[in-house]
């Protein structure tokens, strides 16, 4: 097996994953994995995980029932009632429930584990895994604010706010409003 080594100067860097729960480079992972690091996220300028479906092969979001209970699906493989066959983690923890509202700048990286090799996650991962890995915040005292108003009395502010409350430790805090006022009246 090849080792890994740092890249040099106009190379990529090895993508590291823990789609096994473990460390290992994304070339030597033996699963079907898709990543989207934090510059990917950037550089594309995704806005919300749906977006990140867009450009990870075979996923989806359903949300044929609204905005509360959107379901990944990947390969086709869902149900009709009950939970998804995806199950989400954030940081190696199992969450029920959408993730449709989780602030994707405090992704670091997100891993897309593809067919039966996420059973190594347990319950509802038949299809696969999301696991998200959030990013530490920075000790630089940061933040920032965005508001999006839109057709049918749509509004959303999200802000957050980061940076180091002791030597070594820093902090992060993030907010978000939404309502919306319905495509019907």
């Amino acid at each position: 097996a090849q080792q890994a080594t740092a890249a040099a100067p106009g190379e990529n860097a090895p993508i590291i994953v823990t789609a096994r729960r473990q460390e290992e480079t994304l070339q030597s992972a033996p699963v079907t994995v898709s990543v989207a690091t934090a510059e990917t996220i950037e550089g594309l300028n995704l806005q919300d995980l749906s977006d990140i479906a867009k450009t990870t092969a075979g996923l989806t979001f359903d949300n044929e029932t609204g905005r509360d209970s959107n379901r990944p699906v990947i390969h086709g493989q869902a149900n009709i009632l009950g939970d998804s066959g995806v199950a989400t983690f954030i940081d190696g923890i199992y969450i029920t429930g959408s993730i449709a509202d989780y602030n994707i700048d405090d992704i670091e990286r997100l891993e897309v584990v593809k067919g039966p090799q996420s059973a190594l996650y347990g319950r509802n991962t038949y299809s696969g895994a999301i696991n998200i890995i959030t990013r530490t915040p920075s000790e630089d005292l940061g933040g920032s604010v965005s508001v999006d108003i839109s057709e049918h009395d749509r509004y959303e502010v999200t802000g957050s706010l980061e940076g180091g409350i002791a030597p070594g430790l820093t902090a992060g805090l993030t907010g978000r409003w939404y309502d919306f006022g319905g495509e019907y009246e």
